[in-house]
Formats: C-alpha cells, structure tokens, sequence
C-alpha cells in the first residue's frame, strides 16, 4: 500500500514542494526589495499558498487531513486555509489600483 502511494505520488509531491516553496522564498526576497503594502498581501498569499500544499501533501500521505477538523460540522479551517490565498490576491490588487 505506502509502495503504491510512494509511486504514485511522488513526482506529484517533489513539484508540488519545490513550486510551492520556491513562491513562498521569493515572495519573501520580493517583498524585502520593495516595501510597499501591495508587496505584503502578495508575500503573504504565496505564504498561504506554502501552507495549502503543505496540508495537500499530509492529505495525500494520509498524515493530518484538515477536512476531519470540523467547527459545528463544517470543515472551517480547510475552507479559510485554501480561501486565504485569493483574498490576500485580491486585496494587493486593489491596493496597486489604488497606490497610483
């Protein structure tokens, strides 16, 4: 079985890591140079970005699976944990609208 996963997964799992944490480096390197506030929500999506695939691979090995935490049978961790990303997007993107 943990053979059959080892294979399966594992090419999916190197990418996965390396993408996710070569985003999350150079979001920090990124934000070091500029300073702005636009700068800070993007740093903190790519972080947030890490953290989903961080808690995608313990799924995938069956570690820690975020969707058996329930708050009043709703998996609300899961959902705020994989919505952060885009809402942190969005709000850089309306600060960069709105530097100019």
């Amino acid at each position: 079985m943990i053979k059959d996963i080892f294979l399966s997964e594992i090419t999916y799992i190197i990418i996965d890591i390396t993408i996710g944490s070569l985003s999350a480096f150079f979001g920090v390197l990124a934000y070091g140079k500029t300073k702005k506030l636009t700068g800070l929500f993007f740093v903190l999506s790519s972080i947030f970005l890490y953290f989903v695939m961080v808690f995608r691979i313990f799924e995938i090995l069956n570690i820690f699976i975020l969707k058996n935490f329930l708050f009043h049978g709703i998996p609300l961790y899961y959902y705020v944990i994989n919505n952060f990303p885009p809402i942190f997007m969005l709000i850089g993107f309306i600060f960069m609208l709105k530097e100019k």
